[in-house]
């Protein structure tokens, strides 16, 4: 386990500014950072960076935290694994606290896969059977030592050997190598060519996996598990990315990856039979701005690049489609008329807005009203995925080219679409509004932390601890168990006079998502600026109001208690609820009337 004044000294040593950065195009706005949020889509920057506070928050999808949480959530690591990552760039070496450390089921995860493929390496090489089905593929010793090519044998030799390998079973399953049917563990993967798939960092997150006859399916892949996301994973990005600075090609398959290889094109990638994803698309935009879809000519080619292209070029990426004809894939272009005829027709390749137009001019009769109507609509949606003025024009050029539609009535139509858009993210951007408890208990929260590190610190919590205990409030009557439980651990450092309270709950919670996004949205406010009165007052008010709903409950609750007596005829405990409640509503009068309870 990594000690924790080693991570403390990781996160100091790096400014989240520069780290993200590297990511996203930040733009300085005030005292922060902007930048379109790389966890959803959206038009309108709500991702924030507070180099100030060292944390970074989107107010879009409300996800935040510090420096390691955004590693762990860009690069889909484990904490302890971003802490790695973010060591090597702080050049810090690191040491643990015990012999062990402490490993999660990601790393327990790729420590499997590690283990799978050398026993799917190894099984390749003396399997006659398959190396012959590799030469008739024409898959060179080269190709196989690149890709990390394997064989997966009949049985369940897999799970004995990695529970050899002294793997529990529970972890085995997780990893989607093995499959539990009734009482009996199973291979996923027999008698297959095996295809490793690889994260950006040669890591081993998953496997494809080929028949080497005519049966089906013809291809399976691992499931979705901790470490493997299809729609975030890309087949031979980890080689790819070394080559794409240009573009990069992006195809369907693995064995038209290997192909293009072969034929010395690199920069492919593949997305294993999937769609295209939007996740695939940020990730894509990190190693080049320029993508080469290359499809088949069928319907579900078509479809997939049209969906694929509107991904990249909603990410601001320039976006051309190749489709192909008269062969299934590029493996069979490739065999068939060689590598400088598929190079000629990636010449002839389409820009993503004519192929788009191309395709509705094929589906319908362009002349019509009611079919213009439909692609001015889907052409204007394409205008509003970019921020790059001249490509509006472009396009709005080219709707009025082909469609035969003035200028004029496009951009109009596109101001009343915007329109209709502000006023519903105006609708979704507005604060959620807090009621009762609720609310007392986020003021409460918010005040405290953002008081910690301040010169009102010591004063506000004092307070903040004398009035809860005067309203005879307790952590366990809080609605919100995450506020509570934070709000009880600062004031127990309080209590004890530990100084850099803040630096401490952030420490103790640092690989807690939930916690890191509650601490982020907090610190990102920039109109939680109350002056010491404001925050004194707003405490009262809170506790006051803490204090008023937990008497009514109360109340209501001996109210109950007082019909279950008379119903039983209990004199005794009738005249004792009675009298509780007395107390109970005297309290609540006194509350409400602003005056000190006893």
């Amino acid at each position: 386990m990594i000690d924790n004044n080693k991570i403390e000294e990781i996160k100091n040593s790096l400014d989240i500014v520069d780290i993200i950065s590297e990511y996203l195009a930040l733009k300085k706005s005030g005292k922060n950072y902007k930048a379109l949020c790389p966890f959803h889509n959206e038009k309108t920057p709500s991702f924030i960076v507070s180099p100030e506070k060292q944390i970074f928050h989107c107010f879009g999808c409300n996800v935040g935290g510090n420096v390691f949480t955004f590693i762990q959530k860009q690069e889909n690591l484990s904490f302890i694994e971003s802490v790695r990552f973010l060591a090597k760039k702080a050049g810090i070496e690191i040491e643990y606290t015990s012999q062990t450390e402490k490993v999660n089921d990601k790393e327990k995860i790729i420590d499997i896969n590690k283990e799978a493929l050398y026993f799917f390496i190894e099984n390749l090489k003396n399997n006659e059977a398959v190396n012959n089905y590799l030469k008739e593929r024409q898959l060179t010793e080269e190709v196989v030592s690149v890709f990390k090519l394997g064989y997966a044998p009949k049985g369940n030799r897999l799970y004995e050997y990695l529970k050899s390998k002294k793997y529990k079973d529970d972890i085995i399953i997780k990893s989607g190598l093995c499959v539990k049917k009734g009482n009996k563990i199973s291979d996923v993967f027999f008698n297959r060519l095996i295809f490793p798939i690889f994260n950006i960092y040669d890591a081993p997150i998953a496997f494809g996996a080929r028949v080497l006859d005519n049966s089906l399916p013809k291809y399976i892949n691992t499931r979705e598990t901790e470490i493997y996301i299809k729609g975030k994973t890309l087949f031979n990005l980890n080689i790819a990315k070394k080559f794409c600075s240009d573009f990069l090609y992006v195809v369907e398959g693995y064995m038209d990856t290997i192909a293009l290889y072969k034929a010395g094109i690199k920069n492919v990638v593949a997305t294993s039979g999937t769609a295209f994803t939007e996740g695939q698309a940020r990730l894509i935009k990190r190693f080049t701005k320029k993508v080469i879809l290359i499809y088949d000519s069928d319907d579900a080619g078509i479809a997939g690049a049209i969906k694929g292209g509107t991904n990249l070029f909603s990410e601001g990426l320039e976006v051309f489609v190749v489709l192909l004809s008269k062969v299934k894939d590029p493996d069979e272009f490739i065999k068939k008329y060689g590598v400088e005829q598929f190079q000629e027709n990636i010449k002839n390749a389409y820009n993503f807005i004519d192929f788009r137009m191309n395709f509705f001019k094929s589906k319908g009769d362009i002349k019509n009203a009611y079919y213009k109507q439909r692609v001015l609509n889907d052409m204007v949606e394409l205008i509003r995925k970019t921020d790059n003025l001249i490509l509006k024009e472009e396009i709005i050029k080219k709707i009025k080219s082909e469609l035969d539609i003035s200028e004029y009535i496009t951009k109009n139509f596109i101001k009343e679409k915007d329109k209709k858009i502000e006023l519903t993210e105006e609708l979704k951007s507005e604060i959620i509004s807090f009621k009762g408890l609720e609310l007392s208990e986020k003021f409460l929260f918010e005040i405290i932390i953002t008081s910690l590190n301040t010169v009102d610190e010591n004063i506000i919590l004092k307070h903040f601890i004398e009035k809860r205990k005067q309203m005879e409030i307790e952590y366990s009557d809080f609605k919100n168990k995450i506020f509570a439980e934070i709000l009880e651990y600062i004031e127990n450092l309080f209590n004890k006079n530990e100084k850099e309270i803040l630096k401490k709950i952030e420490l103790k919670y640092i690989e807690n998502d939930e916690v890191n996004t509650i601490f982020s949205e907090v610190l990102a406010k920039d109109n939680i600026n109350f002056n010491f009165d404001m925050k004194y007052n707003i405490i009262n008010d809170c506790f006051t109001k803490l204090a008023k709903e937990k008497l009514k409950n109360e109340s209501k609750n001996l109210q109950l208690k007082i019909k279950e007596a008379e119903v039983n005829n209990d004199i005794q405990k009738l005249n004792e609820y009675i009298k509780k409640k007395q107390e109970i509503n005297m309290k609540i009068l006194t509350i409400n009337g602003g005056r000190k309870i006893d």
